[in-house]
């Protein structure tokens, strides 16, 4: 097993989840496993090393709560790096060249022929003096156009959104607040810390936060599309 192993969770019993100890993090790759994402990666973003990774693969597979998940061709090619594209690549040129015979290649190269005789040669160019450009020289000044008047941008011509109505959302379609913080986990904390949001407010009553960052808004529809299969709707926007 390396960090390039793909997991995903399976289907056991909330009793043997709670029967559980694991380090905190580790609770949080766990919530965080899609079947897309490497073990690698996983770590990574949760501040842990290659080893870490290994280390916490081998006890969800041991505990049964994950499985490593298939991948398609493109998803290992993603996985794998440059060495095993240029892998699919020689096998791809060597059946080209096998469905091709010896008569085919010698048929092509006697109906080409070198650059030198199909081009005729150019005629040599007498020489003359170059020209000097003429310039016309407009008979009146040019008027100077007034500056555009700046547009005034009010707060409403940008699109806010309602931190506390996307979780209320996500705890409307699951009933789970565990949704809302596996959801959240799927939206790159550079982004969060970027806005100060260090905590999520689950409270209906809690203090409205309203998020003004496209890239911020874009990444929670992505999140929130992902784990409940629905577009975000448009009521969290005000």
């Amino acid at each position: 097993m390396d960090i390039r192993t793909v997991l995903q969770a399976t289907a056991v019993s909330q009793e043997h989840l709670q029967s559980l100890q694991m380090k905190r993090w580790q609770w949080s790759a766990y919530f965080a496993l899609d079947g897309v994402k490497t073990i690698g990666e996983l770590a990574s973003r949760l501040g842990q090393n290659d080893d870490g990774a290994v280390e916490m693969a081998k006890m969800f597979l041991e505990t049964g709560i994950a499985e490593e998940a298939p991948i398609s061709m493109s998803g290992f090619l993603t996985t794998q790096g440059s060495d095993a594209k240029k892998a699919v690549e020689t096998v791809n040129l060597t059946a080209f060249l096998t469905d091709r015979t010896m008569e085919d290649v010698a048929s092509e190269e006697s109906d080409q022929k070198p650059e030198s005789e199909s081009k005729p040669k150019p005629e040599p160019e007498s020489e003359q003096e170059p020209k000097a450009a003429e310039l016309e020289l407009p008979l009146e000044e040019p008027k100077e156009d007034a500056p555009p008047e700046p547009i005034a941008l009010s707060e409403h011509t940008i699109s806010k959104m309602s931190l506390n109505s996307v979780i209320q959302f996500i705890l409307q379609e699951t009933g789970n607040p565990i949704a809302v913080y596996t959801t959240f986990l799927m939206v790159p904390s550079d982004l969060l810390k970027k806005n100060e949001i260090e905590h999520l407010p689950m409270a209906q009553e809690a203090f409205e936060v309203l998020i003004y960052d496209a890239e911020l808004q874009e990444a929670i529809k992505q999140a929130v599309k992902q784990k409940l299969a629905k577009n975000i709707p448009d009521t969290v926007f005000k």
